[in-house]
């Protein structure tokens, strides 16, 4: 501890020795007081100190025991050790003698769960709550991993079956488990005290299917799948739960996240609390509320097949401004290629570049600031002699709009195409495209 001065540590003892014996332990370590937590420190306080309270005062061990609780004298100093039934609600601690065997309930170790501290001073404060998840008797790695340790079971079991018990989903504080190098406990119990982005196999974040992963909030992430302890091609929706304002999260079929095909973002709108959750019930969608906004760029579907994952910030400006172009009107059938608006270029569609040549029939704009113009042409290095189209974004655009033809001339309100140069048949036979802005 003293070379990770941020590191909080809690040790629960089970305990079969005298008062002396455990006194001549602490002795044995030279400065042990002096890093014991004691909430006598906090006796006027509603509730627990925060983390940074309890790092800012050096008192960073937590130390609880089923025997001989009290004051210690160690080395000239004294130190507190916390009875544990007397500030922890605990579920009883046994899976099954056996791995054949899976006791999900959720009954108190004790004769009951109570909600707050039994020390008097302390009965405002709510008690730390330890999840048992393992076997009595025979057990191993594999299955622990498998099973035992896998977050599908560990979240049925926080969300469901004890939840069931306490009345309402209620997070762990601790989680103690067997063999706890194998399975997902340590990006689980991440997520259960920072936050996390949770993945599920099913549409709706149904738990009747897996629980693909969980990914700890508070950090940026840029992935292809498998990692993490996500799978590829597997999630369908997703889950918020501790996610602050302003989070960016892109879901991609491609492993590359190639914006030719098909790609989600889903823009966190507020502070998301760490007791709330938000579900994003599909990939495959356009929608907005007070919570989050999903953008969904189609191809030929995102659902199961998630291959990339990203986390970061959504842009507070319009450096992610772009369009994408499709081989159908309206657009319809497949993408040929996403075009940034964010700068001025000017470029050839060739088989070999990301537009491939006489395919373009239809744009959807993603978002683009007001005073951006794009023209597509039928000929090459922007001749206008084959026909051309020009788009001018006439407001801000922060909802996808679609430009279904570039055969025709439409005020869309937002935006406004005008068609001029040759009446060939632009539609399908876009060769250059040039992005302009104010």
């Amino acid at each position: 501890m003293r070379s990770n001065p941020n590191a909080v540590v809690t040790v629960t003892l089970e305990n079969y020795v005298d008062r002396d014996v455990l006194n001549r332990a602490f002795d044995a370590v030279p400065g042990l007081a002096d890093m014991m937590f004691d909430p006598r420190a906090y006796s006027g306080s509603r509730s627990w100190p925060t983390l940074q309270q309890i790092i800012g005062s050096g008192k960073r061990l937590i130390m609880l025991t089923d025997g001989n609780p009290g004051e210690y004298v160690s080395n000239g100093k004294t130190l507190n050790l916390l009875k544990d039934s007397h500030w922890e609600n605990q579920n009883y601690w046994d899976l099954g003698a056996t791995t054949l065997k899976h006791d999900w309930s959720c009954p108190s170790r004790w004769n009951s769960y109570t909600p707050t501290v039994g020390v008097n001073g302390f009965t405002q404060w709510p008690r730390l709550f330890v999840m048992n998840q393992f076997h009595s008797f025979e057990k191993n790695a594999a299955h622990a991993g498998d099973v035992d340790n896998n977050l599908t079971y560990l979240e049925r079991r926080v969300d469901s079956h004890c939840a069931s018990v306490w009345g309402k989903r209620t997070a762990p504080n601790y989680l103690a488990v067997d063999y706890n190098h194998r399975g997902d406990t340590f990006p689980y119990a991440a997520a259960l005290t920072q936050g996390g982005y949770y993945f599920y196999e099913q549409n709706r974040a149904n738990a009747a299917g897996d629980t693909t992963c969980v990914i700890p909030a508070g950090k940026d992430y840029n992935f292809s799948l498998p990692a993490h302890g996500c799978e590829n091609d597997e999630a369908r929706s997703l889950k918020l739960r501790g996610v602050a304002k302003g989070t960016r999260i892109a879901v991609y079929d491609s492993s590359n996240g190639d914006p030719k095909d098909d790609h989600a973002f889903i823009d966190v709108k507020r502070d998301i609390g760490l007791n709330e959750s938000v579900v994003v019930g599909t990939f495959e969608t356009q929608y907005e509320d007070a919570d989050f906004k999903l953008t969904y760029v189609r191809n030929n579907g995102l659902d199961g097949k998630v291959s990339r994952i990203s986390v970061g910030k959504t842009p507070a400006d319009f450096s992610d401004a772009s369009v994408v172009l499709y081989e159908g009107n309206g657009a319809g059938q497949n993408i040929v290629c996403t075009v940034s608006l964010a700068h001025s270029a000017s470029f050839n569609f060739k088989s070999g570049n990301a537009c491939k040549n006489d395919e373009a029939k239809s744009a959807r704009i993603l978002r683009a600031k007001a005073g951006t113009s794009f023209s597509i042409y039928g000929n090459w290095d922007q001749n206008q002699n084959q026909g051309y189209a020009r788009v001018d974004v006439l407001r801000d655009i922060t909802q996808p709009v679609v430009v279904g033809s570039f055969d025709r001339n439409y005020d869309g309100g937002s935006w406004r195409i005008t068609r001029g140069g040759s009446s060939s048949q632009l539609d399908g036979k876009v060769s250059s495209m040039r992005v302009q802005q104010p």
